[in-house]
């Protein structure tokens, strides 16, 4: 309910800002006179300030962007060299430990061989994954083998020729010059 001792308040049409043109623009303040284009109001001082202001600030946008973006770049690329030297480091403990394996294996070998008196040339021959499976073919492989008991003479070992001294042997190289 309207008090009686108000005075009404005339409405005023509100007028939106877009709908004034700049000519019929007018300033509260009767300072200087509207400018007769959009134009004239974006070349004011204020707007080509915040324009350069704006344009300054997508410059930095840009290069913090691309600056991000190389970096991301370099992480990753550092990331894919750091994946490759683990698989070659890996590669590399593969294979060493596989040749360790081996050498192992090849000791073992020798060792049962020395151990069933087989010669060192054949315990490479030994067939077998497990140390039980290579002792009885190192045991298999030894009943092959002849014996020194088994009747036959040892084999003789070679002999020196006769021991001549260093007189002797200058009278032999004189002699066979003449």
């Amino acid at each position: 309910m309207p008090n009686p001792q108000e005075k009404p308040v005339e409405e005023q049409p509100v007028v939106q800002q877009e709908d004034v043109a700049p000519a019929e623009a007018k300033k509260t303040d009767g300072s200087e006179s509207p400018p007769s284009s959009w134009d004239a109001i974006f070349d004011h001082p204020r707007f080509k300030q915040l324009i350069d202001r704006a344009k300054t600030a997508e410059s930095q946008l840009a290069e913090e962007a691309a600056a991000k973006k190389k970096a991301e770049e370099k992480r990753l690329a550092d990331e894919r060299r750091f994946e490759e030297l683990a698989t070659q480091y890996a590669n590399e403990r593969d294979a060493a430990v596989k040749e360790l394996a081996t050498e192992r294996f090849n000791g073992l070998k020798q060792r049962i061989a020395a151990e069933e008196s087989l010669p060192p040339e054949l315990a490479t021959r030994l067939a077998g994954e497990t140390e039980d499976e290579l002792r009885a073919d190192a045991k298999a492989l030894g009943k092959l083998l002849p014996k020194a008991d088994d009747g036959l003479p040892p084999t003789p070992k070679p002999q020196a020729g006769p021991q001549i001294t260093s007189d002797e042997r200058r009278k032999l190289a004189y002699r066979s010059r003449l």
